[in-house]
């Protein structure tokens, strides 16, 4: 019985130490932070794409991305940008901002310091996505009536066990928590690649 109680201090602690270091992350990351275009292409034209009800344009012969966040019904991913090469271990940071539920006609469900759950997965040579792991949550840093909150979620592939090699496109599903009125839970695909 001792060692339930003392496991569950335990989680909690751990939890606790997740969320501080989401946020630190979160207010402390580095603006003037390079992105790079991952895309394998033999084109040296610029392009424009819509990815996750984003628009991006690419300059392949730059190696560059000019881009809007990827976001969908409140929640915005502000790292890593869409189609940026990325490295695992992986900090997704983002906000979730329910404040414009009305004129976006939907919120993001964030509960008890809990936005969902976000996703991996590869596609290596074109060979369809496939999940190495598990959904994992979406720690933000307050839950019931803020309006605007920040949240992080750690996610990571053994990527050189898995055979990735560089260019291969990773995309990332974040899935919000169920709603409670029995509504449709939103969910949206990022894409990365990696590095």
């Amino acid at each position: 019985m001792k060692n339930l109680q003392n496991m569950k201090v335990l989680v909690g602690i751990v939890i606790l130490l997740i969320l501080a270091g989401g946020v630190y992350l979160f207010t402390n990351r580095n603006s003037n932070q390079t992105t790079y275009w991952g895309q394998n292409t033999t084109s040296t034209e610029t392009s424009t794409s819509t990815i996750s009800s984003s628009t991006i344009t690419t300059d392949t012969t730059k190696n560059t991305v000019t881009s809007s966040y990827a976001s969908k019904c409140g929640l915005t991913v502000i790292s890593p940008v869409i189609g940026s090469k990325i490295t695992f271990p992986l900090t997704v940071k983002g906000i979730i901002d329910n404040s414009k539920a009305n004129t976006l006609g939907c919120s993001w469900n964030n509960v008890l310091s809990r936005a969902g759950e976000a996703q991996v997965f590869y596609n290596l040579k074109n060979q369809g996505w496939v999940a190495p792991g598990v959904a994992v949550p979406i720690i933000s840093s307050s839950g019931l009536t803020a309006s605007t909150t920040v949240f992080s979620v750690g996610l990571n592939v053994y990527a050189k066990n898995l055979g990735l090699t560089s260019g291969t496109p990773i995309k990332i599903t974040f899935t919000e928590n169920k709603p409670v009125d029995g509504s449709k839970q939103n969910t949206f695909d990022m894409l990365v690649y990696l590095k």
